[in-house]
């Protein structure tokens, strides 16, 4: 009999009258049995411990900009709605500066760039052309952008606020991640550092038919041109259009940029209701239809966070 298991033990009833060599056999024997055990073991524990610990071992992370034309409530709802809604277990969420930007190595890292709501032009000043082209090629080579009022104006071809107004600013822009124009406002009464123009825009999303009041405050509209060529020029996907306006404007569109991708809203889809002060005068006019629709809120903002690529 070959002692080939400790299983076979029991019949070595005369283990006293083994042969020298019926011993070693027996020895390496039960020595294999339990070396093969024991790597079983240590393989089954070493592969759950990758399955836990590989997406934090390669976690990408998603920039958000602060710096000049930044606004100071729309980075901090930016920043906390990308917080809550993305899987913390793949991505990391970072602000990150107009010299950042231009110096480059944020690339080999990043999952998506981001710019909230504030003015464009303070965009452009701080990064100047090298930002500009910096982000334009993170994008056409894979990665994502989420613009979401200033940020959607921002990467239009071209903008049109308040044209013939006291607050016109009209021009081309040059990340073109949407060939057409962004115009606004949509709604009047707007006012720079104020939300005496802010109101509850209604927005129905294209893929659902869902339609729900989501906060908007100077955002424009998105126009593509009519002479686009689908080879030249990035693809685009109307995610939602403003409900209320004239012929239904776009409201929320996503683009195919080259191998990335961007999402342009120009409404609110990162403020969260319960977080804005319900003591301002305007504010406390529509909060509660913002708050009666907010699980839809943070459901279509995760919706768009997956047209981006990103893990949620």
């Amino acid at each position: 009999m070959r002692y080939n298991s400790p299983e076979n033990w029991q019949h070595a009833s005369h283990i006293d009258s083994l042969t020298i060599k019926q011993v070693r056999q027996l020895t390496n024997s039960c020595y294999l049995w339990y070396l093969s055990h024991q790597v079983n073991y240590t393989m089954k524990f070493l592969q759950r411990l990758y399955k836990i610990m590989s997406p934090t071992l390669n976690k990408k992370t998603v920039y958000v900009y602060n710096g000049e034309g930044c606004g100071e409530t729309s980075l901090s709802m930016l920043m906390e709605s990308l917080t809550s809604s993305l899987d913390t277990r793949v991505h990391d969420v970072q602000m990150i500066s107009a010299k950042s930007i231009i110096e480059g190595s944020w690339t080999k890292d990043a999952a998506a760039i981001c710019f909230g709501g504030g003015y464009d032009l303070g965009f452009i000043r701080s990064l100047g052309k090298l930002g500009v082209k910096t982000i334009q090629d993170y994008v056409y080579q894979g990665g994502s952008y989420l613009g979401i009022c200033a940020g959607a104006y921002f990467a239009c071809d071209a903008v049109a606020f308040d044209k013939g107004g006291p607050m016109e600013v009209v021009g081309e822009r040059h990340l073109k991640f949407f060939h057409g124009s962004c115009e606004g406002p949509c709604y009047p009464g707007f006012k720079y550092n104020s939300e005496i123009g802010a109101k509850p825009a209604l927005v129905n999303f294209v893929e659902t038919k869902t339609t729900f009041p989501v906060y908007y405050n100077g955002g424009g509209a998105c126009f593509q041109y009519e002479n686009a060529d689908p080879v030249k020029h990035p693809k685009s996907k109307i995610l939602a259009h403003f409900e209320e306006l004239n012929n239904k404007p776009i409201a929320v569109v996503k683009n195919e940029v080259g191998l990335g991708r961007s999402v342009l809203s120009n409404v609110h889809l990162e403020f969260n209701p319960h977080l804005l002060d319900e003591r301002n005068e305007y504010l406390s006019q529509f909060l509660d239809a913002l708050k009666d629709h907010e699980e839809k809120r943070k459901r279509y903002f995760v919706y768009i966070l997956t047209h981006l690529n990103l893990s949620v």
